[in-house]
């Protein structure tokens, strides 16, 4: 991991680790978009956001 601000890490990935990320993401997005509460949507939209932002996966 290597510190790139004062706040902001930045850290490498395989190409395979990536697909792990990417998949483990895709399966909790997919499990808390259908959770109602605040809490879970919350969360359900950060993920969302990774994986449209930085994976550039088709939801």
């Amino acid at each position: 991991m290597e510190k790139t601000t004062d706040d902001m890490y930045t850290w490498t990935f395989t190409a395979e680790e990536a697909e792990v990320i990417k998949f483990a993401l895709d399966q909790t997005y997919k499990q808390l978009k259908d959770h109602r509460d605040e809490w879970h949507q919350q969360q359900c939209q950060r993920i969302k956001q990774l994986l449209l932002n930085r994976f550039e996966a088709e939801l």
